[in-house]
């Protein structure tokens, strides 16, 4: 082999994207993928038996798009992510079972395709993030908040300013007993020492 063509693509789950293809618009996305002409493809946020995609396996149908042999999904969450939903991190088993195809739960992960014949696989489970960033897409209406844990801190935009919050780790409750209702933009008493 002359050149070897390697790819990377964030599917973002199938989701619609700025007048993009129609969500579960599978042709499209074989389409986009046939234009890549690549002979291996590293996907990300990637659906596998997720009602949100139509229970396909997208790990699959890319590797079809491609006429790829050799691919490889491995879940990072079982469950659907996003704001509200039920998910966890992924294990050793939840890997196994994909694999197997014997999983009976929705994953999301990321995934692997090659036209070149794969001689082994291997995965690596790391560390979740420190920080967690939304996705900043153009017109979506989600919050567009950085979160930084060891810090016990977020940053947002907020009027055209860049605002701090911070937060304590073990805070202290404040108003069980009911907040005054003329309580706005007032300060807490001060308790440094807590």
């Amino acid at each position: 082999m002359k050149n070897l063509r390697v790819g990377s693509y964030n599917l973002l789950h199938g989701m619609r994207v700025l007048g993009g293809a129609q969500e579960r618009d599978y042709a499209a996305l074989a389409a986009s993928v046939a234009q890549l002409d690549v002979d291996v493809l590293g996907i990300q946020e990637v659906d596998a038996a997720q009602e949100r995609s139509g229970m396909v396996d997208q790990t699959a149908a890319v590797a079809r798009a491609m006429g790829a042999e050799h691919w490889r999904f491995v879940p990072t969450v079982v469950g659907t992510p996003g704001p509200g939903a039920s998910f966890r991190a992924s294990t050793p088993a939840d890997i196994e079972a994909a694999q197997q195809g014997s999983s009976s739960e929705p994953l999301y992960g990321v995934g692997l395709i090659s036209r070149i014949p794969v001689l082994g696989w291997h995965h690596l489970l790391m560390d979740p993030a420190k920080i967690t960033m939304p996705l900043l897409i153009p017109g979506n209406p989600r919050p567009k908040v950085l979160r930084v844990p060891d810090e016990c801190a977020y940053y947002k935009e907020d009027a055209g300013k860049m605002m701090l919050g911070a937060f304590e780790p073990k805070a202290k409750p404040w108003g069980m007993a009911g907040i005054p209702e003329d309580f706005c933009f007032d300060s807490l008493p001060e308790d440094f020492d807590h």
